[in-house]
């Protein structure tokens, strides 16, 4: 009997003491990027030309590092993202398949960015935020 309730409290003790990660979870309201099918070629990514590669990277990368907290952070990042945008467009070297490719990605991209510089409340931004982000897992799957 001893055994049995010291093996219960045991239990009950061990079930309490352990933390858990609690990882976050972000839903996304359907979007542009929701239903894009981009288009493989024998299971590989398509080529992107260095300099606009370096662009797109340069984009996510502040993006992924970006920590802020208040609608004026966010207005930044937006203005950022804008600047990167204005040269990938304006220099577009690619042709063919693999740019179509990427416009599958890219226009959608704009859109949402200017949804982003628009936002009017931190919930907004937040929002935006979020599916930009999200977006270069397509870029990530699909293009080197």
């Amino acid at each position: 009997m001893k055994t049995k309730i010291l093996s219960i409290l045991i239990v009950i003790i061990i079930s309490f003491s352990c933390k858990t990660d609690k990882k976050e979870t972000v839903i996304l309201k359907p979007n542009e990027f929701t239903n894009i099918q981009i288009e493989v070629l024998n299971g590989e990514k398509w080529v992107v030309d260095k300099p606009m590669m370096k662009i797109i990277q340069d984009i996510e990368k502040e993006v992924m590092q970006f920590d802020g907290n208040s609608l004026e952070d966010y207005n930044k990042l937006s203005n950022k993202i804008t600047k990167h945008l204005d040269v990938l467009t304006s220099s577009c070297t690619m042709t063919g398949q693999g740019h179509d490719e990427l416009h599958k990605w890219l226009l959608p991209f704009l859109d949402i960015s200017k949804e982003f510089a628009k936002s009017k409340t931190l919930k907004d931004a937040q929002e935006n935020y979020q599916v930009i982000k999200h977006s270069f897992n397509l870029v990530d799957k699909n293009f080197k």
